[in-house]
């Protein structure tokens, strides 16, 4: 019946979401991993990317109230890709600085990196305001869902995990 065919066709894209979403996340674990060589700084990336994607997700679910389609599905797998980058950088930076403590170390960090990071999310956010102009709704969308990642990921790298490399980061004895 049509009906089974339905409910069939929406398992399927909620399935492959959440296993697209987890690999993602383990590759994500991984990179940083590579990058940083620290659990604890890996696990605080991780941490802040899933709060980036679900802010993400509550937003535009609540606040714009779109409905769980084929964009949604493909925008979580994409949007944890996206919000790896400012907090990666934040992370390996926080990982390589000389400081001898959590305060001086976050400082290195983000004076060696803050700007750029900056920088990078401008350049992002401001390509993506384009799309909202757009006369298909799908680009809208699109452009919506960039923009509000850009400016979240943004906020999460500054100040979440900021904070959380402050108070529990490693520091090398």
């Amino acid at each position: 019946s049509s009906t089974f065919t339905k409910i069939d066709t929406e398992y399927g894209i909620i399935f492959s979401t959440v296993a697209s979403f987890l690999i993602s996340n383990g590759i994500c674990l991984g990179c940083v991993l590579l990058f940083t060589t620290d659990w604890k700084i890996s696990v605080f990336v991780l941490i802040i990317i899933n709060f980036i994607v679900i802010t993400l997700l509550g937003f535009l679910f609540y606040v714009m109230h779109y409905s769980f389609g084929a964009i949604e599905a493909v925008g979580v797998t994409i949007f944890v890709g996206m919000s790896v980058d400012y907090s990666l950088h934040l992370g390996h930076a926080f990982h390589s600085a000389i400081g001898k403590s959590r305060k001086s170390k976050i400082r290195d960090a983000l004076t060696t990196l803050g700007v750029s990071i900056l920088g990078g999310a401008v350049t992002t956010g401001g390509a993506s305001v384009f799309l909202l102009f757009c006369k298909i709704y799908l680009f809208v969308q699109l452009g919506v869902m960039m923009l509000m990642n850009t400016l979240t990921a943004l906020a999460y790298t500054l100040f979440g995990l900021c904070a959380l490399l402050t108070i529990a980061g490693p520091v090398k004895s």
